[in-house]
């Protein structure tokens, strides 16, 4: 309905006032939901929209939360749900002097609801009450007559106070200070997040995975909005995939990461009105002197960085030489959002790193931020479930239960029963299980499960009950390769597992075969092993052509730039935690073995594209290799490198968002006839590719390439093996399980190629599984390749998921 012509100017006016009072910076204040706490015996029932606190020291309570006593109060809980009616108010727990209960929450202001009684001693008092909440008094009693008075009037049960309070520490603490030994009868507490105010807010730019710097918060390119984090900001138009992380190069975390942007990108954070002082960093250390042309940045149409053209030449905004810049101005917002607006500046040519925003009059509103998601329990059975592992019943001291229906055991049952080491990662909340943090993704929702680098989607997830990590056995058990049998009938579980023979040591393919001088593949050889911790003597040993056996103890990061390998090397790790994180390369050698390493890619951080680079080498050796997150490439060979065994390794990517989830090249690509006509000669055998990757499983280019025996449960993949140019393939006794396009040709209308396929396991595929020759009209046929010129005896491809899956990667 229209307004009233002649409603007045001054009714106007204060309906602008009434809305400014709810809202900030022009927005709507925000709402989230409290966390409230019952406290009350295991056996009671929760209150609807509470958590259950029984009196359990301070931990993870798997429910999203953090909380807890500073000693054990389970005894000290009470049911009276028999005389009480109202949930909240028929249980409690019981403190006094030196109890603390305290819940993990983010810093930031709240409002604290405790309400305290006992419907069997609504009068009872037996001494001093005092309850603080961050040291705010809750409730404190008098002494008056030499008597302690009630904190509530007689004949009043309960008592509910709220008190405004401010966390600094991460955690909200109710003390009970010095009172009288169980004084204080406690129902339950709500906590409601508040807005608070700050005088200074720095935002850093960053990719989604760079470490924030301390002080600041993050913005990884996204659409402006609410972050979730107290403050609402972002860009006109999405940015995320400009963001860069040089953190390997620049070690000022505010510096090593920027944001790319120019005309037509707005950046926009809400601030109330008022003045400002703002300063930006710009700067890029791979490119310090690049300015492609017009730069002009402005913060509330106040010039931060402004260069100029003289003779026709667009100047640099900084020295030649100096890597960054910083800009100080001081603004006035008047529509509530701060505003940087590159005006007509050349696509991509400001590099933000930072802004850091000074409030000189009204100071920022922080909003509150939701204390976590409340993580629903699965439904719990503790009928006694037996579990037999090889036949043999297992005796376990910790339950074996079921969650949702589904077997469910402790962390220590997996490490007795399964030969397993399982551990915990508090930053990423994953569980890892023969896994190492880095194969685990960014913190989720639930708790992640990790099995020997690779996640699992388990249909129940880790939780936590009892003080016990439970988890998921027949998941687990599948993904370490053995075969789970349930039984509803007995309630019991059958874990089996075929007597499999470790696999030799030996070198079968093409690395095995004499030629161009070399003996087959030797590596160090004979050469006394010498043990290195550090990147300084990894590359002082590996980079020459002695003879060397290098033990690689720990994890080395090779930082931004690769470490060169050289002739006559066996590279191999001390046991299966040693890691290489970022890269090798190796460039015109011969003679290597690369083995039993975890190979970390450093994506998205700017650094080697590939974890294994290598370029016009021959006789090389990769085997029983982790290899994941390269930038680019996990193990690409390419310039004509020959006679190559890539053998029991396992290729995987942690994040399906990469953007370039490819395995192993074989040959760069059809331009390189020079180089590669006649060579490309690789052995892919025992390999797994599992998790995220996309495609290049291999894709083989001009050579006659061997793949016999692989697992592939790359779901969700473009393409496995890809053949094209001039090459010719045996694909043998493989098992492709779950994948598009098992094999197939590449640029069949532009070269030949050929693939033999024989006694593979087509396991729920779909798409192409090409074999037989194409020949584009003016080539000639390439011949079929199906003698390789060594010994190799393949399994059977139906015992590949269970071989592979136990023995490929670090052992």
């Amino acid at each position: 309905m229209k307004k009233a012509k002649s409603i007045s100017a001054v009714v106007l006016a204060f309906c602008l006032v009434v809305s400014m009072l709810f809202t900030k910076g022009g927005r709507a204040a925000a709402e989230v939901s409290p966390a409230q706490v019952n406290f009350q015996t295991a056996e009671s029932q929760t209150p609807d929209g509470f958590l259950p606190d029984t009196g359990k020291e301070y931990g993870n309570r798997g429910n999203g939360f953090t909380y807890g006593w500073s000693t054990n109060h389970v005894t000290d809980a009470r049911d009276h749900s028999k005389f009480e009616p109202d949930l909240k108010l028929a249980t409690l727990n019981q403190m006094g002097a030196g109890d603390v209960w305290e819940m993990a929450v983010p810093n930031g202001t709240y409002e604290v609801t405790v309400s305290i009684g006992d419907i069997l001693h609504p009068d009872q008092i037996r001494g001093k009450l005092l309850l603080t909440a961050e040291d705010t008094v809750v409730f404190a009693n008098e002494q008056a007559g030499g008597n302690w008075q009630h904190v509530k009037p007689d004949g009043q049960t309960y008592a509910a106070n709220t008190v405004k309070v401010d966390v600094t520490d991460g955690k909200l603490t109710l003390d009970s200070k010095d009172s009288a030994t169980k004084n204080i009868q406690i129902n339950y507490i709500v906590v409601k997040p508040l807005p608070s105010q700050t005088k200074e807010v720095k935002i850093n730019h960053q990719t989604l995975y760079s470490q924030t710097p301390d002080g600041f918060v993050a913005d990884i390119g996204e659409l402006y909005g609410s972050r979730g984090n107290g403050f609402t900001y972002g860009w006109s138009r999405l940015n995320t995939g400009e963001t860069r992380d040089y953190s390997l190069l620049e070690p000022d975390l505010k510096l090593a990461t920027l944001n790319q942007f120019g005309a037509g990108y707005l950046w926009e954070i809400a601030v109330p009105n008022g003045k400002y002082e703002v300063t930006v960093s710009i700067g890029d250390i791979l490119y310090p002197n690049q300015i492609k042309g017009k730069l002009l940045l402005t913060a509330e149409e106040k010039v931060l960085f402004e260069n100029q053209q003289v003779d026709g030449v667009w100047k640099h905004v900084k020295p030649d030489g100096q890597v960054y810049a910083t800009s100080t101005v001081e603004v006035e917002v008047t529509d509530g959002k701060l505003t940087l607006d590159p005006k007509d500046s050349a696509g991509k040519n400001i590099k933000i790193n930072y802004i850091d925003i000074k409030a000189l009059t009204t100071p920022i509103t922080v909003d509150p931020v939701e204390l976590g998601p409340v993580l629903s329990m699965p439904a719990i059975d503790t009928t006694p479930v037996t579990v037999h592992i090889q036949g043999e019943k297992v005796k376990s001291k910790d339950p074996v239960i079921r969650a949702d229906g589904q077997v469910v055991v402790s962390q220590s049952f997996i490490e007795e029963n399964l030969g397993v080491e399982v551990a915990w990662d508090e930053e990423k909340q994953a569980v890892l299980i023969d896994s190492l943090p880095g194969q685990a993704r960014l913190k989720q929702p639930e708790i992640q499960l990790i099995v020997k680098g690779l996640g699992l989607n388990p249909e129940v997830s880790p939780f936590y009950w009892e003080e016990t990590t439970m988890l998921p056995l027949r998941e687990i058990a599948e993904a370490l390769g053995w075969t789970v049998a349930w039984d509803a009938s007995t309630l019991s579980m059958s874990l089996s597992r075929q007597a499999l023979a470790a696999p030799s040591t030996d070198l079968y393919g093409w690395a095995s075969v004499n030629a161009e001088g070399v003996n087959g593949t030797t590596g160090g050889g004979q050469a006394t092993p010498q043990t290195v911790t550090t990147l300084a003597e990894l590359e002082a040993l590996a980079g020459d052509d002695v003879p060397r056996v290098i033990i690689v103890s720990g994890t080395i990061t090779s930082g931004a730039d690769f470490i060169h390998v050289g002739s006559n090397k066996t590279i191999q790790g001390a046991d299966k935690h040693a890691t290489i994180r970022g890269g090798i390369t190796i460039d015109n050698e011969s003679n290597i073995i690369v083995r039993n390493l975890n190979m970390e890619g450093v994506w998205p951080i700017y650094g080697p594209a590939d974890t294994i680079a290598v370029r016009y080498s021959h006789h090389l050796w990769f085997d029983h290799l982790t290899i994941w997150d390269a930038s680019d490439g996990l193990l690409d060979l390419t310039q004509g490198t020959n006679y190559v065994t890539v053998s029991w390794n396992k290729f995987f990517y942690t994040e399906r968002s990469h953007p370039h989830r490819l395995a192993s090249l074989n040959g760069g690509g059809a331009e390189h006839e020079d180089t590669d006509t006649g060579r490309n000669k690789v052995t892919y055998h025992h390999n797994w590719y599992a998790n995220n990757v996309d495609q290049r499983m291999p894709r083989v280019l001009f050579g006659q390439a061997h793949a016999y025996n692989n697992y592939y449960t790359a779901s969700g993949n473009s393409y496995a093996i890809g053949v094209g140019v001039y090459a010719s393939m045996l694909i043998e006794n493989n098992y492709f399980k779950n994948v598009k396009n098992p094999h197939q040709f590449m640029y069949p209308d532009r070269r030949p190629a050929y693939i033999t396929a024989v006694g593979n396991v087509y396991d729920n595929t779909t798409g192409s599984t090409d074999t037989g020759g194409v020949t584009p009209a003016g080539y000639t046929p390439v011949e079929p390749f199906t003698n390789p010129p060594y010994a190799y005896e393949p399994d059977q491809a139906q015992d590949v998921p269970s071989l592979v899956s136990q023995y490929a990667g670090v052992q």
